[in-house]
């Protein structure tokens, strides 16, 4: 057993989430760096961010790939009914079409079992799965939620989506940095690889079929990448700077929306939109 299945063993798979809202985690960070408006709105003024129907399936897909790595045989029909449950909207969600949700949600799960789960093996095998660490960042708590950590330590995140992975997305992103990072002060252990899964429910594109002719819809794209410790350092003072901009918006009650010059960016379809102080007297 390797030095990291032996710190992490206790951790495998307990399937536990923490929703704490006093805890920092990548999606709050997200949230307030897009809107510290809408981060208020949902933090404080009772606002739901509800999930759409993509998201639901990911949380079907994810809960079925931990169950299988684990031995079992899940009910997707469940867990997709769980999914919508606890995330969507129980009124849009209503006018959903179930049945097209489930076949995705069916042909991603046997698309994981085909080509993705078992080249893990090459890499130790999976030692843990759905990795809950809590850590503290100047002594503000921190939370993250790691779909997969392998033998061999390396990080993976699974993906599901309609397209293709932007090319740096594993390069680029902040999840996969907060995963390092808590990898790193929890064990001591820097990931030598962090990866993005992703299960694309899409036709191949014409390089993919190229490179693979047995492509089809639904697709494998795996993103690599790694994290140096000074991209972990410079991780860390971007979370500073997150934290002293929300401390000067809690002092001061004043939560900065992203102005009306990026509306058509990233306002869309907010749920605070009715509360926003920017689009006050806008239909």
């Amino acid at each position: 057993m390797s030095a990291v299945e032996t710190v992490m063993l206790a951790d495998r798979a307990d399937g536990i989430r923490c929703f704490d809202p006093d805890h920092r985690s990548q999606s709050g960070d997200r949230r307030f760096d897009t809107c510290a408006f809408l981060d208020h709105a949902v933090r404080d003024l009772g606002v739901v961010d509800f999930m759409g129907p993509e998201a639901c399936v990911g949380s079907a897909v994810d809960a079925a790939l931990v169950e299988i790595l684990g031995g079992g045989s899940p009910n997707l029909s469940a867990l997709l009914d769980a999914a919508i449950a606890g995330m969507a909207d129980p009124v849009s969600s209503g006018m959903w079409d179930r049945v097209e949700l489930l076949t995705k949600t069916t042909r991603l799960v046997a698309l994981a079992g085909d080509r993705v789960l078992d080249t893990y093996q090459a890499h130790g095998g999976v030692h843990a799965t759905q990795l809950e660490l809590h850590v503290e960042v100047d002594g503000v708590p921190y939370h993250v939620h790691i779909d997969v950590v392998l033998g061999d330590g390396t990080i993976v995140d699974w993906k599901t989506s309609e397209k293709r992975l932007p090319d740096l997305a594993a390069v680029t992103s902040p999840q996969l940095t907060s995963y390092a990072y808590a990898l790193r002060a929890e064990y001591g252990h820097l990931a030598p690889a962090v990866w993005l899964d992703g299960l694309i429910y899409a036709n191949p594109p014409e390089d993919v079929r190229r490179t693979d002719p047995t492509a089809t819809k639904p697709w494998h794209d795996r993103k690599v990448s790694t994290r140096t410790p000074t991209q972990l350092d410079a991780w860390v003072d971007d979370f500073r700077r997150r934290e002293a901009a929300r401390a000067w918006s809690r002092k001061t009650d004043i939560h900065p929306t992203p102005g009306r010059t990026q509306m058509e960016f990233v306002c869309g379809r907010c749920p605070a939109k009715p509360l926003c102080p920017s689009w006050a007297g806008t239909r």
